[in-house]
């Protein structure tokens, strides 16, 4: 930029604390002389500078002398004031490996716009990474030789740590949705967060229940400082960094050997020994103890940005959130799959055993039933309400069962009783129903669960024996009764009662048994006339051999006529 002529400016006016820091500053005793000996292009260009809201300053002179605006004042931060220094003194930390080749690119003429430039500044105390744009425009004199250089600049170092920020919230997202495992979550939190800072370690510690010992699963570490997996001591890191921690506040300690917390003679070698230098820990508390830090270590001396506290923070509720998470839905998972278990199991054991299980919602009238209960009631796969559970009860059975649940429910007892259900057929089935029923707060049945069997053939077996009992008693009364006749005609009045007449009832109640005994081997169903002619007649043969014949044609009789 060139400037011949600019009237009657001879200083600069306005311009703020920088303006009059100018207009004081003792120029006589510099190369550049007196304000009132400036080119008039140089004061023009203070004066544009001075009056911007835009952080600008002049490198001027071969000894790259400074100027510079209140805007740019907030940038130098603990350098301010630098007014009339070298430029490459100011800026020493960056000078040979940033600026200096820029600058003389721009004393060669040479216009330069750069942007998002990063740059490691020493300006507020400790070295921070900062991020700029700025263009350089080089000034020339009225001989045309480059003089200096006027630089509108703009800090975008927040702009560009937000970005960060956010990429490391959305990579933090991604990762945590396809994670399942708490301490694989962990360990990638630990990862992102370090990476981030760009620092040596970073890990998730939980603490036990005692409060007394933290346990690194795993860490994630650059190779600077040796892995600090395992289980540590509390106590050993120092009273007051643990009270902090259990007191649910964050530690940051830019420098362990500094902080009255952790250089204590113990504390300090406790960090010494596991290479931390600088930390950021963030507890966690869960009704009011501690059970977990997220901790960030570094091995030199560290300034942690405000920021990246919050950040840190951010992130170490999210991953306790995610642990817990992971845990809690690795518990659920493994209390399905017993429930699966069981509840296959309790379908087997209820299959085998020809048990239903039920359920009864009186409130909403819903039911419900597995297979094996449909298949007892005789239902098939589509809803079904408690109306429709008691239309399939014999109409004679309903009010005993209406009555009995809510006496169970008044009695606070199981409910047990047995009903016939009538099937879709019109067939007949016997159930027997056992099962719990809550109230509601009028004492009205609520609620129910339970079981029905299919007791049909229990119930057919009960009768078939009922039947038996009593074809059995009648049977053993006609046998006493058959007995009781015997007895009479082989003890007839005037008779002698002595071996014969007992060999004649032996023979004839021998001749009874063995009808019986035919009777059995055809299962009640008849015996052969001629061989119980045969066992009747047999006490009389005596020795005789041909005695008594019978024959005739096969006929078989009844099992009531032979035992007559």
């Amino acid at each position: 930029m060139q400037i011949e002529s600019y009237g009657s400016v001879t200083r600069p006016s306005g311009g703020g604390e920088m303006g009059q820091l100018i207009q004081e500053f003792d120029w006589a005793e510099t190369a550049h002389g007196p304000l009132s000996s400036w080119p008039q292009v140089l004061r023009v260009l203070v004066d544009l500078m001075l009056n911007s809201s835009q952080p600008m300053f002049i490198v001027w002179g071969q000894e790259h002398t400074l100027l510079y605006n209140d805007p740019y004042a907030e940038i130098l931060a603990s350098k301010h004031p630098a007014l009339g220094m070298p430029f490459d003194q100011v800026w020493s930390e960056i000078w040979a490996t940033d600026l200096a080749p820029i600058v003389k690119r721009a004393y060669a003429g040479e216009a330069l716009h750069m942007d998002n430039i990063p740059l490691k500044m020493m300006r507020k105390g400790y070295l921070e990474e900062t991020n700029f744009s700025f263009s350089y425009t080089p000034v020339r004199d009225h001989n045309n030789v480059v003089q200096g250089f006027l630089c509108p600049c703009l800090e975008i170092t927040e702009q560009v740590l937000e970005q960060r920020r956010a990429r490391l919230r959305a990579e933090m997202t991604d990762r945590f949705r396809t994670l399942r495992d708490p301490v694989a979550l962990s360990f990638e939190a630990s990862a992102l967060v370090a990476r981030h800072l760009g620092v040596e370690q970073s890990a998730y510690a939980e603490i036990d229940e005692l409060g007394e010992f933290a346990l690194i699963e795993n860490d994630w570490n650059d190779g600077a400082i040796s892995s600090n997996a395992g289980r540590h001591r509390l106590e050993d890191f120092g009273a007051e960094f643990v009270a902090d921690l259990k007191a649910g506040r964050s530690v940051v300690i830019a420098d362990v050997r500094e902080d009255s917390r952790t250089s204590t003679p113990d504390a300090a070698e406790t960090f010494a020994q596991r290479g931390i230098r600088a930390l950021l820990n963030v507890p966690h508390l869960r009704d009011g103890q501690l059970v977990a830090v997220l901790a960030v270590h570094c091995a030199k001396p560290k300034h942690w940005h405000p920021a990246d506290i919050v950040l840190v923070e951010e992130v170490a509720q999210r991953t306790h959130a995610a642990v817990e998470g992971a845990r809690s839905e690795a518990a659920r998972r493994v209390s399905e799959k017993l429930l699966r278990e069981t509840r296959d199991a309790l379908a087997l054991a209820t299959t085998a055993s020809n048990l239903g299980w039920a359920t009864w919602d009186f409130t909403s009238g819903a039911a419900s039933l597995d297979a094996c209960g449909r298949e007892i009631m005789g239902f098939d796969e589509n809803e079904i309400t408690c109306a429709d559970w008691m239309k399939r009860v014999h109409p004679e059975d309903r009010d005993a069962l209406n009555e009995e649940v809510r006496k169970c429910v008044r009695e606070r007892r199981p409910f047990d009783l047995e009903y016939r259900v009538v099937q879709p057929g019109g067939s007949l089935r016997h159930v027997h129903g056992t099962g719990i029923f809550e109230a509601d707060a009028d004492g009205e049945p609520a609620h129910g669960t339970g079981f029905v069997r299919d007791v049909t053939e229990r119930k057919n077996s009960e009768a078939y024996q009922n039947m038996l009992m009593a074809e059995l008693d009648h049977r053993v009364k006609n046998i006493l009764a058959v007995v009781q006749s015997i007895a009479r005609q082989s003890l007839k009045r005037g008779q002698d009662a002595g071996p014969e007449a007992a060999n004649r009832l032996i023979g004839r109640i021998s001749a009874l048994a063995q009808s019986h005994s035919l009777l059995a081997q055809s299962r009640w169903e008849g015996a052969s006339f001629k061989t119980l002619i045969e066992n009747a007649v047999a006490p009389y043969l005596g020795d005789g051999v041909g005695r008594i014949v019978v024959d005739g044609p096969e006929l078989k009789v009844t099992p009531k006529a032979a035992q007559a």
